[in-house]
């Protein structure tokens, strides 16, 4: 329950910061956009396999962002 809770502030810290919609990111997952919307609001749990694609994605979304690849190394050389 604590991870979905972490995740949950991830997610909405995540869209503000990124300027994302939430169905954007729905579709991006493939998680259905009522889901993800309950989820966002605290209202419904996500499986273990959607919690997972979302920390993923949100994951490689900063990380592709911000740069910290190895081919965003080899461009700032």
């Amino acid at each position: 329950m604590q991870e979905q809770v972490t995740v949950m502030k991830q997610l909405n810290s995540f869209l503000e910061r990124r300027g994302l919609r939430a169905n954007f990111l729905a579709q991006q997952v493939g998680i259905s956009e009522a889901s993800l919307y309950s989820f966002k609001r605290g209202y419904k749990l996500l499986t273990q396999r959607q919690l997972e694609r979302l920390k993923d994605y949100i994951q490689e979304y900063d990380r592709k962002l911000d740069g910290d690849t190895d081919e965003g190394w080899r461009k700032r050389e």
